[in-house]
């Protein structure tokens, strides 16, 4: 997983659950779990952090739903099912079940 890519996840997500399980896996998860248009729109993120303008124009989005896909994004990463999946985590989420 690129440095850029750990960092924009780690800013979306409110509580990581560990260190990232591999290099790769990450990345792949990203890939399974997020819809085509998120993942572009988080791979353009990184991209040009600064520049949504551009971002928008890229991927044919209205201010509206750029700001929609980003909320979704950051709802979805911090799923607790998608935790587990991107970080090692010694403790389990529900201990009471």
């Amino acid at each position: 997983m690129m440095r850029g890519w750990t960092q924009e996840v780690e800013r979306r997500i409110a509580r990581p659950l560990g260190k990232y399980r591999s290099e790769k896996e990450p990345d792949m998860v990203l890939m399974r779990r997020l819809t085509r248009k998120e993942y572009k729109l988080l791979s353009f993120l990184l991209d040009d952090p600064k520049n949504r303008e551009t971002v928008q124009k890229r991927l044919n989005l209205s201010p509206l739903c750029f700001e929609d896909l980003c909320q979704n994004i950051t709802k979805k990463l911090n799923l607790d099912r998608i935790k587990q999946e991107l970080f090692h985590n010694r403790l389990k989420l529900y201990s009471n079940y």
